[in-house]
């Protein structure tokens, strides 16, 4: 499964260390711990020991765990798996110690095996499958739990390391998820007639549920469509994003805290915080992706063609960035701070492939990841990987499709 290998790529964390001093006798290392993750080699692992006279060139260097963190002959370190190892310098008589602690990057994403078994896959292997029936829209790794939202037989549906609980008797599903502390927060819809397109939106916590607005379909607007799409917790607040009726519309505590019409149909994308300030992403009729900052226009440089796809909405530092899909569901695009900004490499399909792309987006440590998964035939897919708009990884799949894909650090 191509996902084993993306655990094992050159993923690199930043590089944490400690640079007061360490001397023992008459050595020194420049550097007393180091963090690291698995399978990579940088510039920061790497140790000098000096001398009373300077950096000494003489230097036995042993790892006290080489299965964890191995060490070359110029103090070069390369980290192989999670745990601790012990760098040793010796010159002579006299020693100098680092203590390198490795975490791994475990890629965890939901798919549908062939289009049958539904679950959560960690590094290539199913580690949560769910039942027939099931249809799973995002999830959660909490410390050894794992949660699902989703839907089971057309009822919104929640699942704790594997435990089913239905949300509603109504029709409809779960999409979101938020957690604070030992409350569990879902967010989605349910049915107001049979057509699923008619939607009320509706978030739950702990099971306890609270309808948002009551959209039943006039004559002038017979077509509503209303849900929850994307949950957070903020300073033990919890907001809910998604759509009533035409207005995308952001929750606070069950109650609306942003709700503004925009003189056309408009979808919610995503939302998040940076600092203090609130942005608000949604997509006009004609397609166009509008961001909002603390409730006014914030300027996206035009791109034509973008598809009605998910977009959402990453921050990194003080960086805002927004990823989406354009030209039929073909090209994957990058904003930076409201300009388009460029992904190297890629994969560029054939003439007789299909060209179907799903993004995903997440940030660990401050670093950017962006997955691009192409649907190239009915049993073929295409996995990309960007590590700060640099191609790290291209793979094959040969599943039906990967959802809600993220890298947890373990």
């Amino acid at each position: 499964m191509y996902l084993l290998i993306v655990a094992s790529l050159a993923i690199m964390f930043s590089c944490g260390s400690d640079n007061d001093d360490l001397q023992t006798g008459e050595i020194t290392l420049n550097k007393t711990t180091l963090n690291l993750v698995s399978g990579t080699i940088d510039e920061e692992a790497i140790l000098s020991a000096m001398g009373v006279s300077g950096e000494l060139e003489n230097v036995e260097w042993t790892s006290s765990n080489p299965s964890v963190a191995k060490v070359d002959s110029d103090g070069k370190i390369t980290a192989l798996s999670k745990g601790t190892a012990i760098i040793t310098a010796k010159s002579g008589k006299n020693i100098a110690t680092c203590e390198v602690k490795v975490t791994g990057l475990s890629a965890y994403y939901i798919m549908a095996e062939n289009g049958e078994i539904w679950g959560l896959y960690k590094d290539g292997e199913l580690v949560a499958p769910v039942s027939e029936g099931a249809l799973l829209y995002t999830f959660l790794v909490s410390g050894n739990d794992i949660y699902f939202a989703g839907s089971k037989n057309n009822y919104p549906t929640m699942w704790k390391n594997g435990v089913e609980t239905r949300l509603s008797n109504q029709r409809g599903a779960a999409i979101s998820l938020a957690l604070d502390g030992d409350k569990v927060h879902a967010g989605g819809y349910i049915e107001y007639f049979t057509d699923l397109s008619n939607g009320v939106p509706v978030i739950w916590s702990n099971g306890s549920e609270r309808i948002l607005a009551d959209l039943s379909p006039t004559a002038e607007d017979p077509h509503i469509d209303g849900g929850v799409s994307k949950m957070l917790v903020r300073n033990g607040d919890v907001y809910a994003g998604g759509n009533k009726g035409r207005n995308p519309v952001i929750w606070k505590n069950g109650e609306v805290f942003v709700d503004e019409y925009y003189g056309v149909y408009s979808r919610f994308e995503d939302f998040c915080f940076l600092n203090n300030d609130l942005y608000h992403l949604f997509r006009e009729e004609s397609s166009q992706l509008i961001l909002m900052k603390n409730q006014e226009r914030h300027s996206l440089e035009p791109v034509s063609n973008l598809s009605p796809q998910n977009s959402s909405i990453l921050t990194v530092n003080e960086d805002v960035y927004i990823l989406a899909i354009a030209n039929h569901g073909t090209e994957v695009v990058l904003f930076k701070n409201g300009q388009k900004v460029e992904l190297s490499g890629g994969y560029v399909p054939t003439g007789t492939e299909w060209n179907s792309a799903y993004v995903h987006g997440c940030v660990v440590d401050n670093d950017l990841y962006i997955f691009e998964y192409r649907q190239l035939s009915l049993d073929k897919g295409k996995l990309t990987v960007w590590k700060n708009q640099e191609v790290i990884y291209i793979g094959d799949d040969t599943g039906i499709g990967v959802y809600s894909i993220t890298l947890v650090k373990e």
